[in-house]
């Protein structure tokens, strides 16, 4: 692994090696990875190697292929493999978190399913075991060391720790990488060399990291070399520069560390914004003793009506932002559409803001949301800026057509976009999104015209979203995947779990934990994914805070997004996602002018059990305006949508 003096390129001799037992039957495998199979460990040739980008496809694959023999084991994708661009030994290192009393047994099953136990002259004990094997994956082999860790072991934080910090902080990466380089050109250097060498480095990256400025005991001197961020969080968030645009080479101050006692009832959550995810994120903070402020513009806005004090302002009005912070133990946001000053308002008020400034700023703009997502080494669409008609058609011709030309700031459920069928429609376009002809000026320099964002239109498969909740300590839980529908940009329908393949959804909720961790979220990041028909995913947007595609967690799950925000952004152990039943969501969105609200049929969409209708308490509806939802718990996903969609007909606005 990644920092594991003992783990990170320590060899395995292949003829020491115990293979399959003789005459083992195949085990039944899931069909995302019925024909993936463990093979003999082949070990790699000394030298530190190249970053593989679809290494993380075969750790989840993997993973996959062992949580379908052991459902409730917890798998971790470690060690360098782990982390975007980082070189190192090319061999894919997972993390198998046990009971320590089921260590032995896990181990025998992992046999079973097709692992080698480690062989050699100083192999790990038997309570603390690796296990080794290989996978072909896309036409090529690679090699799999699991290491079994008995969940007690301080092993366990420091490997998350030091992967969540490499992914967080591209500094870190690059001396880490030239480390590693330097050891591997040592003359005579061999894999024993290697790894121990590490050990002063990782040792210091650790001591930097812990309270105390020193690391985590060393488990009677057999510790692997240890990982900086993960059940501590990143202690540095990869970051932004000040103009706002996402970057990985100048990151900003580090702030103090926040405190990380848990903030108890009756201590006041407040929110900016008091839409319908602020309403439903107060019920679910109220429900638990906390009482509520929240900022809106709107003195009659849904959450005004569950909240124990309204300040109204506009989301640019810092004074406001800092009416809101008195009182308030902690600050959380439910949309990224708030001006940053409003954030640093309510900090320098000493209050904490949850998911953080950071997640708050490359999620606001398209154009910063894109140069980080791809520096964190996940894929997002072709895309271009574009600052001129002109330089929008000759992008064209890169990004191909169909294409999305995009405002980068403001505009959600399919506002401030064009769709582009044909060059001829650029100049159109263009005006519609570029601003006031006083700035679209061709005389003016490029940097003083706006800027655009000029998108690749994806053929998919499906369109997915995965809620990840994160704590201050920087544990984890990915909500079950959900796949979405959307109607002209507006969200339609959703479904849970997703009715797609296992191994996508396992790399769904793989790449969401990585880019929370990375963006140092403490609270909700939803991700936004296009599922393609080859298998592979592409990030379409984030959002740092809850989400309507998460709406079903409320029935579906025991634990809803909006309670397991509240938890996570007081410090709060996180709640059980385990499904209630497969779950769909429809939207009830307004028709028609603007009018009073008044709807029809409710007792007739009740008349199924196990259907429940929210309203959001927006007094005027009108066409397409998201009004409430219906969401349905069944056995199957099919199920749980024909009768969402059928409570969901039962219902009309009254004219």
């Amino acid at each position: 692994m990644a920092g594991g003096r003992r783990i990170a390129g320590r060899p395995v001799p292949g003829p020491a090696i115990r293979g399959r037992p003789p005459g083992l039957r195949a085990p039944p495998y899931t069909a995302a990875v019925s024909g993936l199979a463990i093979g003999p460990y082949v070990p790699r040739p000394f030298g530190v190697h190249a970053a593989d980008p679809r290494a993380p496809e075969v750790a989840a694959a993997v993973a996959d292929l062992v949580t379908s023999a052991l459902p409730h084991a917890r798998v971790e994708h470690v060690g360098s493999t782990a982390i975007p661009g980082l070189p190192g030994k090319g061999v894919v290192d997972l993390m198998l978190v046990s009971p320590p009393d089921a260590v032995p047994t896990t181990a025998d099953r992992l046999v079973r399913l097709g692992f080698q136990r480690q062989g050699g002259p100083d192999p790990w004990p038997p309570t603390r075991p690796m296990l080794v094997g290989s996978v072909e994956w896309r036409g090529r082999p690679y090699s799999i060391h699991l290491h079994v860790i008995p969940d007690t072991s301080e092993e366990v934080r420091e490997h998350l720790d030091f992967r969540d910090a490499l992914r967080a902080d591209p500094r870190l990466r690059r001396d880490y990488a030239a480390e590693k380089r330097r050891l591997a050109a040592i003359e005579n250097a061999d894999w024993w060399t290697y790894s121990t060498g590490k050990d002063p480095w990782i040792d210091a990256a650790l001591a930097r990291m812990r309270p105390g400025g020193r690391p985590a005991g060393d488990e009677g001197g057999r510790r692997p070399a240890a990982p900086p961020g993960g059940p501590a969080g990143p202690r540095r968030p990869a970051a932004i520069p000040r103009s706002g645009r996402a970057s990985a080479a100048e990151p900003e101050p580090v702030l103090p560390l926040e405190s990380r006692e848990p903030i108890l009832p009756p201590a006041t959550i407040g929110i900016l914004g008091g839409g319908q995810l602020g309403r439903m994120l107060a019920m679910a903070g109220r429900a638990m003793g906390y009482r509520i402020a929240v900022l809106d513009p709107d003195p009659a806005c849904p959450s005004a009506a569950v909240a124990d004090r309204l300040v109204v302002g506009r989301y640019d009005d810092p004074a406001a932002a800092a009416e809101l912070a008195r009182g308030c133990a902690v600050v959380t946001y439910e949309l990224e559409h708030v001006d940053a000053a409003l954030v640093e308002a309510v900090r320098a008020a000493g209050v904490p803001v949850r998911p953080g400034l950071l997640a708050l700023r490359v999620s606001q703009d398209r154009l910063a949301e894109r140069r980080w997502v791809e520096a964190q080494g996940a894929r997002v669409a072709r895309w271009r800026e574009v600052r001129s008609a002109a330089e929008a058609r000759v992008a064209l011709r890169e990004v191909g057509l169909p294409a999305r030309l995009k405002a980068p700031l403001g505009g959600y459920d399919g506002r401030s976009q064009v769709r582009i069928a044909r060059e001829s429609e650029v100049a159109e376009a263009w005006e519609a999104l570029a601003g006031p002809p006083s700035s679209r000026d061709p005389r003016l320099p490029r940097a003083a015209r706006p800027a655009l964002l000029l998108e690749e239109e994806l053929a998919f498969e499906a369109e997915l979203s995965v809620v990840v909740a994160r704590g201050p300590e920087g544990v984890s839980l990915a909500f079950p995947v959900a796949r979405n529908v959307h109607d002209a940009g507006v969200l339609v329908e959703s479904v849970a779990p997703a009715p797609v393949a296992p191994l996508a959804v396992a790399m769904a909720r793989d790449l969401g934990e990585r880019l929370a961790a990375a963006l140092g979220v403490v609270g909700t990041l939803t991700v936004e994914l296009f599922l393609l028909r080859d298998g592979s995913l592409v990030v379409n947007e984030l959002a740092p805070r809850v989400h309507n595609s998460g709406h079903w967690t409320i029935e579906g799950c025991r634990t809803s997004q909006f309670a397991q925000h509240v938890r996570a952004i007081c410090g709060l152990p996180l709640g059980s996602i385990e499904m209630n039943g497969c779950a769909a969501t429809v939207n009830l969105l307004g028709t028609g002018r603007e009018r009073p609200a008044v709807l029809l049929g409710m007792e007739r969409a009740l008349a199924d059990p196990d259907v429940a209708v929210h309203l959001y308490d927006k007094r005027l509806v009108f066409a397409r305006r998201k009004m409430g939802h219906v969401t349905a718990v069944a056995g199957s996903p099919e199920a749980a949508l024909d009768r969402a969609r059928a409570a969901r007909a039962r219902l009309a606005w009254s004219s």
